[in-house]
């Protein structure tokens, strides 16, 4: 059985179609371990030596390059925004199909002898960094970053999957290796709501809707080691904010350092959005998506002259 498998499972690492498709290859390794599980459990009654063969086989095949788990963190973060439509099968067997989708893909990485590498390939996606690292830190960057830019993107399919991928993860890989991502999640989930609505209410008693030159401002206060960035680069960013951003952002450093004292605040302008809303020649209002730097040229187009 295992030299059956290893033929199968390095046909699949093989397969162009698979390589060009993260969702192709994590879908053909899904179905194989599902068919060749099932096997065993219903023809050898779950005999040992055939689950030992299935295990060493996967492990041998997925583990081959860095790919498998490249793939699988990108499975995972397309299927956190909703982008992957779970099989009939699963759907008509099992009334939770989503957690136990998660269960499968947990399967597959176990599988992966270097759970560090997957960690970061999850976080390195959502920043959309290019790094040259080895193998062991590239895959642990990758899953960070995705749920990173999932989380201040807001666009995340479901927040107790979300909660649960972290939750099983760190049942298989201990506390140590999803702190950084809890902590990324209580960030954003917990304390920045808090903040925010707290900084809402000091606006409302202290300062007049004219003062903000209707910009309003939403923060993700983030706490510096969770998150897939480095101080250095941050301090260093010489972009030059519109004077009504400058304006919003000062009230908020006034509101912060007022009621938490002993912290600093350093702005990380690349992992921000804004939201810009223009017409044109009395047409109907648009809305625009758009990063922070993206923002900053844009509303130079509100000077007069330009």
């Amino acid at each position: 059985m295992k030299q059956e498998l290893l033929s199968q499972g390095y046909s699949i690492i093989n397969d162009p179609e698979c390589g060009k498709n993260p969702i192709h290859f994590i879908s053909s390794v899904l179905r194989t371990r599902e068919q060749y599980g099932n096997t065993i459990q219903k023809s050898f009654r779950g005999d040992k030596s055939f689950q030992r063969a299935l295990k060493e086989a996967f492990e041998t095949f997925l583990n081959v390059n860095e790919n498998p788990a490249r793939y699988l963190s990108k499975y995972v973060d397309l299927y956190m925004k909703g982008k992957i439509a779970i099989d009939r099968d699963e759907r008509r067997t099992f009334s939770n199909r989503k957690t136990h989708h998660l269960d499968r893909v947990i399967e597959i990485f176990r599988y992966l002898r270097d759970r560090d590498i997957f960690e970061n390939l999850y976080v390195l996606l959502s920043l959309s960094l290019s790094l040259h690292l080895d193998s062991h830190t590239f895959i642990i960057y990758r899953y960070k970053t995705t749920l990173a830019k999932r989380l201040l993107s807001g666009r995340s399919n479901s927040d107790s999957e979300e909660r649960g991928m972290i939750t099983r993860l760190k049942t298989e890989c201990g506390y140590q290796f999803a702190s950084k991502m809890e902590g990324m999640w209580k960030d954003i989930k917990s304390i920045s709501r808090q903040v925010n609505q707290r900084y809402e209410a000091w606006m409302r008693r202290n300062h007049s809707e004219d003062e903000s030159d209707n910009v309003k401002i939403n923060i993700y206060v983030l706490t510096t080691g969770f998150w897939p960035t480095t101080s250095s680069k941050i301090s260093a960013d010489p972009t030059i904010l519109p004077d009504s951003v400058v304006s919003a952002c000062e009230h908020f450093h006034k509101f912060y350092s007022t009621h938490f004292t002993g912290r600093r605040l350093v702005w990380n302008k690349a992992m921000g959005q804004a939201v810009l809303y223009y017409r044109m020649d009395n047409k109907k209002q648009k809305e625009l998506i758009v990063s922070t730097y993206q923002m900053c040229v844009l509303m130079l187009f509100n000077d007069e002259g330009t």
